[in-house]
């Protein structure tokens, strides 16, 4: 039986209010590059932590985690 090795496509979002928005992945982007990246669009992911990999059928789901407009 033979091995076959497949990349896994990089799932990247965020929620934004009560939105959950779907980033286009940048080819030879880091992740933290790509952070950067979408700041300029997103403020709020300047201090956003990323949360991941989880596993799904599409590939490895990554989630930027942002502060702003929580209490607590």
């Amino acid at each position: 039986m033979a091995l076959t090795i497949e990349n896994q496509a990089r799932i990247i979002k965020f929620k934004q209010g009560d939105k959950e928005i779907k980033l286009k992945e940048i080819e030879g982007y880091s992740l933290d590059q790509m952070r950067k990246f979408y700041a300029g669009i997103y403020p709020e992911l300047t201090t956003a932590i990323l949360d991941g990999p989880v596993q799904s059928q599409d590939g490895a789901v990554y989630t930027f985690k942002t502060k702003i407009g929580t209490k607590g």
